[in-house]
């Protein structure tokens, strides 16, 4: 059984357009009445004009309609004439008569539908070709956006990348979508390692893990803040590192929580120089309370500041009266004038250390000479 294609032809053969002997065959076969179809009321040359009005142009229909009318009349014509009879000859010049009008009436209405027909094509095309351009400028233009956002992203890509403080990019749920390289050297960890991980892996406890985790959850839809908090990671080596996080809302177009973006600043030094300080001040104090000998500390106004607890046993006030009070408060007079012009010279000098003598007075009003 040899294959045909949807044309009726074997595969192989070409479908070449028909020829004008081809299209009269059609239209004669279009006359013979198919057993499995039902009558028809449409007669032949309007089935036949049907068809030519989308095979064929003006000129070949009033060819195909026209010829065949006018070859039957001269056939019956001569018939009629061989039979010599008057009557029978002006019969058939009848038929024939109106059958070629008939089909010179068939034959214009062929032409004005394909005269419809062709200018409802250029129309058409008119169309299609306006709607190509339309759709090769949106094509452009599409390009262009692509193009633009594919620029944007690699800007934005490049900017987490090569920014020196460390950086992550993380979902709502907490799990890690991208890192940089800061963050890599920082925390000792490889990019393979954290992708895909939450970001409480960071963490230097599972109580901190949680609450960071648990921050991100309930981040609600719109907020725009960067939260700054401190918090304490660890690096794989085990050591900890004290940081700031800056953490910003990533942000959907309909106004939905997309991700979230931190940066993250090591205060670890600055946190171990502030404890070191703190000791010393510590220490400076402790050393200033329970030193034997009387102290006191006063501003360049006079006023005491602070005093330990030998001046109060040695001046007999306790520390409340004298804290506030100007020192001099507590200086007979001529040692009083004598202590503000030497804290006048100190301070336009410069000068960090000064001695001289002075003399108090106690609670019990007893006299006290000093070398301050």
């Amino acid at each position: 059984m040899r294959l045909k294609n949807k044309d009726g032809l074997p595969f192989g053969h070409h479908h070449r357009k028909p020829s004008a002997r081809r299209k009269i065959a059609n239209c004669r076969a279009m006359q013979q009445p198919s057993p499995h179809a039902p009558s028809t009321l449409v007669p032949p040359f309007v089935r036949c004009r049907r068809n030519l009005t989308s095979q064929a142009g003006a000129a070949q229909a009033m060819f195909l309609l026209v010829a065949p009318a006018v070859l039957l009349f001269v056939v019956v014509l001569i018939i009629a004439l061989w039979g010599n009879t008057a009557v029978s000859a002006w019969l058939a010049a009848g038929a024939g008569a109106a059958m070629l009008a008939w089909a010179v009436y068939q034959a214009r209405g062929v032409a004005s539908a394909a005269q419809a027909a062709e200018t409802s094509n250029a129309e058409l095309r008119l169309e299609h070709e306006t709607l190509s351009r339309a759709n090769s400028e949106l094509q452009d233009q599409m390009a262009e956006r692509n193009e633009e956002l594919k620029h944007q992203v690699s800007l934005f890509e490049q900017l987490v990348e090569q920014h020196p403080v460390p950086m992550t990019l993380r979902d709502t749920d907490s799990k890690l979508l991208r890192v940089n390289e800061a963050l890599e050297k920082w925390l000792g960890y490889t990019r393979d390692e954290l992708v895909g991980r939450t970001v409480g892996m960071l963490a230097a406890t599972p109580d901190i893990a949680g609450r960071m985790e648990a921050n991100d959850r309930n981040t609600a839809p719109g907020t725009r803040d960067v939260y700054r908090v401190e918090s304490l990671l660890r690096h794989k080596d085990g050591a900890l590192r004290n940081v700031i996080v800056h953490k910003g809302v990533m942000h959907r177009p309909d106004g939905g929580v997309m991700g979230f973006m931190s940066a993250y600043t090591d205060i670890t030094e600055d946190k171990r120089l502030k404890a070191e300080l703190n000791d010393q001040m510590a220490l400076v104090e402790q050393l200033f309370e329970n030193s034997p000998v009387p102290m006191l500390l006063r501003g360049t106004d006079q006023a005491i500041l602070k005093a330990n607890q030998a001046l109060e046993k040695w001046m007999g006030y306790p520390r409340a009266e004298l804290i506030g009070r100007k020192a001099s408060r507590f200086l007979s007079r001529g040692t009083a004038s004598a202590s503000h012009m030497g804290d006048a010279q100190m301070l336009a000098t410069g000068t960090e250390f000064r001695q001289s003598e002075a003399s108090f007075t106690r609670a019990d009003g007893a006299q006290r000479n000093v070398v301050i």
